[in-house]
Order: structure tokens, then sequence, then C-alpha cells
């Protein structure tokens, strides 16, 4: 095969002959012959002449359109073939339906319709042309036939290179004109036609040489002859028959010469895992299809690119993405059907992961019916095996960025290889750039006329449809696909014309249409929605509303909601509510879904849940508006959340987050003010702040709560049970965020008010006491603690009983107190006591016993007694795993209590890997901003220090400061705490200028934020007073030591362990200052009490004893 392309003097040149797999892209040229003398030959070319010839013109005309389209090659059967050598000719007969099949494009020059004006490359204004395009001569020649079929992108022009449309978009019209099957047009296999049917199609065609008739036919039945001029059409036709048959019974009997199961082997083994059947009403969109059939390198060679093929699918909701993606994963079942296909929903995190399950559960991955498995991961890991088949998948729906964006990126889990492609489809280009790394960004915009009508035609389904009425209907529709099917539908449904419908769109409210378009607009941002989208779902409105009320009612129910992931649940609730429990009521919602489903209004996921078009969901907002509805339905979508909405905590979390944006949505509207609806968006409220305060989010709780707050008061009262409920969880929010202060100025009043109220030994009272308790302990206030810890032990014994769970929570946090304290045998025994209840009451393996056993771990860790903690930490880690789960936040919290177990050993390594390990599982689960993850990096900062690898311990620790000063604030301890840690980190390596600058800054915050006395506060400033120290400033490390010193003796006891800390730390800076006896008489009464408090073999002890034995040689 030989091709043209332009010379370097202006003119057309013949390339070398292209064999094999060496073709490179090209045009080519379908036309209606004039006068032999005319066109321009093969040996025209040679020798550079013909210009004069009137068949130049359409070589210019192809060589102008081939490089307009990018395509440096074109053909041309006039001038490409040598039809003086025989042999040529005949292989060119035999190889012409191929190589029109193989082109990109084809443009078909109709030379007898012309056009009164036009521009190359645009649609015409009107269907002027229609007539002169019914009668072209093009139509009538036989070797044409091959040519509108064998291609798979076939464009008309006018004779003054007007573009009039291509086969698909007139596909209507062409079918009218030839007979052809419309399925034929669009690409269909021809093989699926019958032989009679194909013949029918060409019975009427003409050809010069009456053998041609039958040698054009070759390819549309797939044989080959070698061509005999002047053998006459009827032995022509003889032959070809002949052919035909043997090609037949070939295909019948496989062993008698069909080629070994190439396609069997293939389909056999490849899955094709698509939810939809295949649209038969698709139309258009060629354009699109063939860059996805470029760019997603499923050619006919095999794919040799060294990266995977991802492309995007973006624009306006409702214009076809997911239709198109759907046309294409059916063409390539039918083109490549060894390729596997997989289809993944990306709306929600939670249909990602169903659709990835789905995977696992068809294909059979091993390990996918393992509880403990985390399925995505192990889908990607199948799917990136170097010895499986080739695949494509397509990621429907990803229109949320935040979902492929840390924390929880989806996008991890698509895999990476090259034997794979990815089509996403997406209305948010940024999702779209994101999940293909911007490569491949493919915009889908409205279809143009042709494509419009013929949707229509295929929609409405019926005969004697007007084509100008068609036209007009699809430009007041803006030639939108998801308004174009609404229109069908509502034509069908209603039994009306086209006409009556146009005349629907002129009778219906122009003031209404105008008012909500304008709001609209407005609210949704976006000013370049078409009027007549709005118009026909208005109309759809109100039709289904007279209809039946109920699917009206629904609809604007739905419409209330977040617009994503409806649960059924929610719907059903609604229904049963409103419809009563009648055996009717399932079956009256099932037909209301269908209808808004039949009007696209609405789409239904996987999961029993449903979607609603973002500018449908708008606009059925502005009608609630319109009608004065919008309350009623506000309260009516709160009351469903509401009740449906579970309190957030570890056990609920997974269907609390799925409702979360439902739970926005609605508490974002006003209602009509009921008590009922104020009680519903309370109870909400107060749900959805537990989620918030389980996932570390509490200033989004505090707000929620505080909102709850107020309307419990208004509508309960302050003594209500339930608005003082509401009240402790925000005093708790506080205390979270170490707002110690505003805790405990609701947590009193709350439990005053309970004591009034409830009585002082009512449940509710006592937990009221106990907050307020560990309030004081935040506080360092531990004798306050302790006082009101006892009292609610001995009431709770008392009342409840000594075994009851809340007596031993309470006893639980009477140990915290007195281990905060220092007071490590109290709180050991006391320990001691509530886990041999523990294990009795409630079970050896229940989660209150392995709390209970963690708080004795982090017991034994404060006395140094790591052998100990060590064994009864891996106890309570190996139990949490098999009983709550390996990501439970407790069993988290175990692994970490360990981490500290394995630092303070020196035992980094094993410290360093558990770490990781509890901070990456933090990371997946709760996210990377979550109070306890940044827990978890701060230990890795300490386990970092110890081994002296500053940098990356400077580098994490300043991350920790950053996000919590972001997700905490500036002032909050935690935050305050790991700035102390960096100004250790900068103090170790020397870096006295800045540990000092961020010292000062963390003590005299401490001082502001949590009082002078703290214990937090104290030892920031004996950290302050070490930086001094070594850098030999002696007498402002003593003012400090001194202070720090005698405010621990007078606020902890002089035999607290951080007063003895601070001793110690005293006693080196008068060693410092040559004050030796000074130096020993301290040291002396610390190591005493060391001894005493800790124990000889306390860490600590056995480091400052031995530093007293070196100053006592040294004095000696």
């Amino acid at each position: 095969m030989r091709l043209l392309k332009r010379a370097p003097n202006g003119g057309f040149c013949l390339t070398k002959d292209f064999v094999g797999g060496s073709i490179p892209s090209y045009a080519i040229l379908s036309h209606t012959w004039g006068p032999d003398s005319e066109e321009v030959t093969f040996q025209d070319l040679m020798n550079g002449a013909g210009k004069h010839k009137t068949g130049y013109e359409k070589i210019r005309f192809c060589a102008d359109q081939a490089e307009h389209d990018g395509l440096l090659y074109f053909w041309i059967d006039t001038c490409c073939i040598n039809k003086e050598n025989s042999s040529e000719l005949a292989e060119a007969i035999n190889s012409m339906f191929r190589w029109y099949h193989d082109a990109t494009r084809c443009y078909v020059f109709l030379s007898d319709v012309s056009m009164p004006s036009g521009k190359r490359g645009a649609l015409p204004p009107s269907r002027s042309w229609e007539s002169a395009f019914r009668t072209s001569r093009w139509f009538t020649r036989g070797w044409t036939l091959q040519e509108l079929l064998a291609p798979k992108l076939v464009q008309f022009f006018a004779q003054d290179g007007t573009l009039l449309g291509d086969k698909v978009s007139l596909q209507q019209l062409i079918h009218e004109i030839t007979g052809v099957a419309v399925r034929a047009l669009r690409g269909d296999s021809l093989a699926l036609f019958k032989t009679e049917e194909r013949f029918k199609w060409a019975e009427s065609r003409q050809t010069t040489r009456e053998e041609d008739w039958a040698y054009s036919l070759l390819g549309i039945f797939g044989v080959f002859i070698s061509p005999i001029y002047g053998e006459g059409k009827e032995n022509a036709v003889r032959r070809l028959n002949k052919e035909i048959s043997d090609k037949l019974r070939s295909e019948e009997s496989p062993e008698l010469g069909r080629p070994a199961g190439r396609d069997d082997r293939q389909v056999s083994t490849a899955y094709f895992l698509v939810l939809y059947t295949s649209n038969p009403d698709f139309v258009g969109r060629s354009g699109i299809l063939d860059q996805l059939k470029d760019a997603l390198g499923f050619g006919t060679a095999p794919a040799s690119s060294k990266s995977q093929a991802r492309v995007s699918l973006h624009g306006l909701g409702g214009i076809g993405k997911t239709q198109i993606a759907l046309a294409y994963v059916y063409w390539l079942q039918q083109e490549r059907p060894e390729v596997s296909v997989f289809w993944v929903h990306a709306s929600s995190a939670e249909r990602f992961r169903q659709a990835y399950f789905s995977i696992a559960k068809e294909c059979s991955i091993p390990g996918h019916d393992d509880p403990k498995v985390d399925v995505p991961p192990l889908v990607k890991s199948w799917l990136e095996r170097k010895n499986l088949s080739r695949w494509l998948m397509v990621i429907d729906n990803a229109d949320d960025a935040q979902l492929f964006s840390q924390p929880g990126n989806l996008g991890k889990w698509i895999p990476e290889c090259t034997h794979g492609s990815v089509l996403v489809t997406t209305r948010n280009k940024v999702a779209g750039s994101r999940l293909t790394r911007g490569r491949c960004l493919i915009e889908v915009g409205k279809m143009d006329e042709g494509e419009s009508r013929h949707l229509l035609h295929e929609k409405l389904d019926a005969d004697g449809l007007d084509g100008d009425d068609l036209s007009t209907l699809s430009s007041r529709l803006e030639h939108l696909p998801l308004a174009l099917v609404q229109a069908a539908a509502f034509i069908q449904e209603m039994d009306i014309s086209v006409q009556e419908y146009l005349q629907f769109l002129e009778k219906s409210d122009q003031h209404l249409v105008d008012l909500l378009s304008e709001d609209f607009e407005t609210v949704g941002r976006d000013s370049e929605t078409p009027h007549a989208v709005v118009e026909t779902w208005i109309l759809s409105f109100e039709q289904i509303q007279r209809q039946d009320t109920f699917t009206g009612d629904l609809l604007s129910l739905m419409s209330l909601f977040d617009r994503q992931a409806i649960p059924r649940k929610f719907l059903s609730d609604y229904g049963a509510r409103q419809q009563g429990r009648e055996p009717r009521e399932e079956i009256q919602l099932i037909k209301a879904l269908g209808v808004l489903k039949a009007f696209s209004f609405i789409t239904e996921d996987k999961g029993y849940t449903f979607s609603m078009h973002r500018l449908v969901q708008l606009v059925t907002r502005k009608w609630l508006g319109k009608r004065g509805t919008t309350h009623r339905f506000v309260e009516e979508a709160l009351l469903v959340v509401s009740r449906n909405y579970p309190y957030g905590n570890y056990e609920n979390r997974v269907v609390c987050n799925t409702y979360l944006p439902h739970a926005f949505a609605v508490l974002n509207f006003e209602g009509t003010g009921s008590r009922d609806e104020g009680l519903a968006r309370a109870s909400l409220l107060d749900c959805a702040a537990g989620l918030l305060n389980y996932q570390g989010q509490w200033k989004e709780a505090e707000g929620f709560l505080t909102q709850s707050t107020v309307i419990r008061k208004e509508l309960q009262g302050e003594e209500h049970a339930s608005t003082l409920a509401s009240v402790a969880a925000l005093a708790v929010t506080y205390w979270t965020q170490g707002w110690w202060e505003n805790a405990e100025l609701l947590g009193v009043p709350v439990m005053e008010t309970r004591k009034k109220v409830l009585g002082t030994e009512h449940p509710d009272t006592l937990t009221s006491m106990a907050n307020l308790a560990s309030t004081y302990t935040n506080q360092g206030r531990w004798k306050e603690a302790e006082e009101l810890g006892v009292q609610v032990i001995e009431t709770s014994k008392r009342v409840l009983g000594e075994e009851h769970p809340n007596t031993l929570i309470s006893m639980g946090n009477l140990a915290l107190t007195y281990r905060n304290q220092g007071r490590w045998k109290e709180a050991e025994e006391l320990g001691v006591q509530v886990i041999e209840t523990s294990k009795r009451v409630l079970g050896e393996e229940h989660p209150s016993t392995l709390i209970s056993m963690g708080n004795l771990v982090l017991t034994y860790y404060d006395q140094g007694r790591w052998k100990e903690a060590e064994e009864l930490g891996v106890q309570v880690m190996e139990t949490s795993k098999r009983v709550l789960g390996e990501e439970h936040p407790d069993t988290l919290i175990s692994i970490g209590n360990l981490v500290l177990t394995y630092y303070d050993q020196g035992r980094w390594k094993e410290a360093e890997e558990l770490g990781v390990q509890v901070m990456e599982t933090r990371k997946r689960v709760l996210g990377e901003e979550h109070p306890d993850m940044l827990i978890s990096m701060g230990n890795l900062v300490l386990t970092y220090c110890d081994q002296g690898r500053w940098k990356e311990a400077e580098e994490l620790g300043v991350q920790v400061i950053e996000t919590r000063k972001r997700v905490l604030g500036e002032e909050h301890p935690s935050t305050l705490i790991s700035m102390g840690n960096l100004t250790s980190t900068y103090r170790n390596q020397g870096r006295w200028k800045e540990a000092e600058e961020l010292g000062v800054q963390v003590m005299e915050t401490s001082k502001r934020v949590l009082g002078e006395e703290h214990p937090d506060t104290l030892t920031s400033i004996d950290n302050l007073a070490s930086t001094y120290r070594n850098q030999g400033r002696w007498k402002e490390a003593e003012e400090l030591g001194v202070q720090v010193m005698e405010t621990s003796k007078r606020v902890l006891g002089e035999e607290h362990p951080s007063t003895l800390t601070s001793m110690a730390n005293l006693a080196h800076t008068w060693k410092r200052q040559r004050r030796l006896e000074e130096a020993l008489d301290l040291m002396s009464r610390c190591t005493e009490l060391q001894q005493q408090i800790l124990g000889p073999d306390h860490p600590h002890t056995v480091s400052n004893v031995s530093t007293l034995r070196r100053w006592k040689a040294v004095a000696n």
C-alpha cells in the first residue's frame, strides 16, 4: 500500500510501498469518479502531470482536510493504485475493504451536493442540503457501499468542503436512503447480518464494469477471489457465492477449517464485570470513541508502552460520559474478547470498596473471603501480576476529588502496570487530572444536531416523526443528552407528539422559568447552564406531582439530602410513615422510584442507594420554594435522618460516616420550627458530634454540641436530662481540646443540677462527678481529683454495687490519679483489684478488663518494671487484636504502650518498628491529622532522638507541631508538649539559641494557658533551666531550678517523681557551679527518696546513685 503526502514544492508525491504493520496513520477519500480523462492517475503523479485535471481538486481537498485533522498521509484510489499492473490491481481489489477499515478517517466528497454558503469543518446552519444529499450519485455506486461500512469514522462533505455530518450523526438519513441497517452503520460486525440482507444492500447499486458489482462485495462478506475482467457479472457472482458458501460451512464445522480457538481460548479466561447492559440507543460520539481507542492502547498490535494508559472523560453531569465509556467497553469486548473489563463505581469510598469486593469475589481472588483481609490492596496486587492478561478498569463517577487525596486516598488502590489501562469518568476535571496524572483529559461536550436528532429517534422509536420538529426540539434543549432523554420519556409517558411537547414548552409559565433560571445560576454557580434544561425539568416535576403525589413528594425529599448515595433506608422510613404500614407500601415505593429513574432524575446505585444529578437537585429545591413547600420537606428530611442516624462511636463509625453528608445537608436548612423538628435536630447534632469526637474533629463537635445545647435549653429546659447530657458532652469536648477551665465551668453546673434533679446517687450524677475529677487531674489538681474520685467510688459501691462496671471504671480513674501523683504502690493495688474484679464479672477478654490491664502496664512502666510491663502489655495487645480487631483504637493504644516499654529499655529498633506500625494504621483508619495519630508520631520522634537521629526527629517533630497547631490550636497542651520535645532536639544538637527561644515560648504559653503551677508548666521551666545549664549560664539555670523544685514540693509533694527529677537537675547545676557540698546534699536527699518511692532498681534511681558515687569520689 502506497500513500500520498505533500511534496516540499507544494505538490503531492507518493510514498514507498508500505507493508505489514509499518503503515502510518492515514486518511482515505471516498468519491464518485468523473470522466477517466479528468481523474488524476498513478502515471500522472509519477510524471508530475495532472494538475490541470478536475480530479486534482479532490486531491487538494483530501490533503487539506487530513492536515486539518493532524494526518500527514492520505490515500485516493484513482492515483495510489497502478491499474496498468494487473497483479497490483488484483491485490488492491482484495485489500480495499481492509484499507478503508484501517484508515483513521474517511472523507466522502459529494461533488453533486452544493451549499449556498459554508465554512469548512463547521456544521451547516440548517438541513437545506438534505434533498441533494438524498439524491447524490455516491449512494448508487457499487464500490461506495464498502467505503461506507468499513471505516470507523466516515465524514460527509459538500462540494465546497462544508462538513455535513458523519455516518453516525446522519445514520437515520443514510438508512432511509440506502436501506443499510442502522446497527451496521454504527459499526456492528457485518457477520451478524444474514447473507441475503447484505446482498439486498447492493442490489440497486451500479458499477462501470459489470464484474465490479461482485468484486466490490468481497470485503462485505470477508472472502477473497481473483478478479477476471471479461467473465461477466453472472460468473463473477457465481464465484462470489461459492466462496461465501465455503466460508459458512467452515464456520459451522470448526474441525474443517476454523483456526485454533484464539478467540475461544481468550474469551474463556477473560472477565467482563460490567454492571450495565449495552445501550441499544447509544448514538454519536464517534470522535471521542476514536480518541479512546487510540489512547487506551487496545489496537490490533500488542501494546509496547512502558507506562500505563490512563484517560479521563470529564464534563457536565448528564452529558453522557458513562454512556460513552459503556459503548467503548462493549466495542472492546467485541474487538478484543481476550481483554478483561472491570467496572468500578467511585461516587463514594463505600461504593469503591464494594466494587473491589465484587471483583475479588467474581474472580475468586485468594483471600477475598477472609474478613480480616483488606480487599482493595488484594485486588490491586492481583491485577498487577505479570502473568495476568490485559485488562481495562473503568473508574466511573469519580466526582469527589477529596476521595482521591489524603486522607483516605482511594487512588492508591488503582493498579499500576503496563498490561492494564484505566478509563475515568468524572464531572470534576480536577479529580480526572489527579487520577490520570494530567496525561489524557478528554472533555465531553454537548451533542451535535445530527446526534441529538438520532438520539430522539432511538428513544421515541415511532414512525412519522417530523425531522424539523426533532431539530427544533434538539435546539430548544441545547443538545444535552440528559435533557433529550427526559423529554423523550415525558413524550412517551404522556403519549403525546413532539409537536404537542413543543407547545407545552411554549405555554410554560415564563416568569417561573426566568426566576428559576436566575436563582439556579446564582446558587449553583453554573452561569452557562441552558435554560431549556430547567424548562424540561419543571414540566416533568409538575407532571409527576399530578400523576402521583407520593412520587413528587419523594423527589422533593431526596433533593434535600446530599445528592450522592441516598440510602434506600431513608426512603423506606419516609414511605412507611407517610403511607402507613400496609402491604402495598413497599410496592408503592418501588413504583415511585421507577418513575424517577425513568425520567433520569435519579440513578440507582449498588448497595440500595440512589444518586441525583446536582442540577436536578438544585432545580427541585427551587421548585419547592416556588410551591411554598420547602420548610415542610426540610422538616421531613431532618426527621428521617435523625431517626436513622445512630450515635457516632467505633461500633457505628461505618454507617455514621456514610450518613454524615446527609446529616450536614439537612442541618443546613431551616424547617417549620416545630418542636418535633427542633428535638430531631438536637438529636442529630448530638449523634453526629459523637462521630466527630471519635474522629478527633473536636472543634466541629463543639459547634454541633453548642447548637444542640441551645435548642434543648429552649425546648426542654435547662434541667432536663437530655439538656444536661448535651452540656456534659460539650464539657468533654472542651476537655479533649485542653480547655480545662471551660470544661470545669460547664461540668460543675451539670453535676450540681443533676444532684438537685436526679439525686446525688443517680448514675448520671456520678458520671458528671467522674468527668469533673478527670478535669481536675489534667489541671494537676490531684487532691481535688482524688477527693471527688473517692466520693464517686464510695457512692457507686453503695448504690450500684462493688462489682458494677461503673464502679470499676471509677476505681480505674482513681488509680490513674494515684499514678499521676507518683503514688504507684496505691495505683498498682487499686489497679490489680479492678482487673481481678473485671475478669470475674465481665470476663478476661472484655474491653473494660483490657483497658484496666493497659493502665496497670503504664503503672509498671512508670516504676521501671519493664519486664512486667512488657509481659502484661503483650498479653493486652494480643487479646485486643483477637477480640477487638487489629485496627480498633484500644488495640492501637495497647501497641503504643508497648512501644514506650521498648523505648525506655533502649530497644529502639523494636520500638521504632512497632511505632511505625501503629502510626501507619492510625493514619489509614483515623486519618493523618487525628490526635491519636499525632501521639504516635510524637513517640516516634522520641525514639529517633534516643538513637541520635536528630534530623529525622526534627523533621517529624516539626510536622507534628504544625499539624497540632492547625488541628488542636497553638496553645493546646499537646501542641505545647510537642514543642517542648523539639526544644530537647535542638538542645541535644547544641543549637542553644533555637532551643532557648522555643523553650521560652512554651514556658510563657504554659503559664498563661495551664497556670504557673501546672505540672506541664513546671516541666517546661525545668527544660529551659537545662538549656541554660548546658550553655554555662549557671545563675539563670539555678534560679529556674530552685523555682521548679520549690513549686513542685508545694504542689506535687516532695515525694512526687517530678519533684525528685527537679532536685536532681538542680544538684547538677550546683555541681557545675563548683558548689559540690550543696550538690551532694541535694543529690543524697534525692536518691534517698527515689529508693523509697521508685525503688532501688528504677532507672532514675540507678542513674542518680551512680552519679552520687562519682561526686563523692571527687570530693574525697
